[in-house]
């Protein structure tokens, strides 16, 4: 079975999503066709399968500073974009993320 984690852009943000795919199967006293047909099958049944993490929305924060800073009511934490590698020894996820500020008024 091939895992392939995908970082897919969706509204509002960026979502890893892990697609699966049986490469090839050998069932035993059936012919390579039917092995083939069988694989297939499994196949388009896992692509309607859906196994992913919205970590825009894990990691997109608002936190409040209290009465820490004078001026300032909270720091925005915001998931701007991600993107993954994978090698043979790992699975990189790379997030950039957007800092801002909330001012008191």
């Amino acid at each position: 079975v091939l895992i392939r984690p995908v970082v897919v852009e969706k509204s509002p943000g960026h979502v890893l999503e892990f697609r699966f795919e049986v490469e090839e199967a050998d069932f035993h006293r059936l012919p390579g066709f039917v092995d083939a047909t069988i694989v297939k099958a499994i196949n388009a049944s896992l692509a309607s399968k859906n196994l992913s993490w919205d970590f825009s929305k894990t990691l997109t924060r608002t936190v409040s500073l209290g009465a820490t800073f004078e001026e300032i009511e909270a720091l925005t934490i915001e998931v701007a974009w991600g993107k993954q590698r994978v090698g043979a020894e790992a699975l990189a996820l790379v997030i950039s993320f957007r800092l801002g500020f909330i001012r008191k008024d």
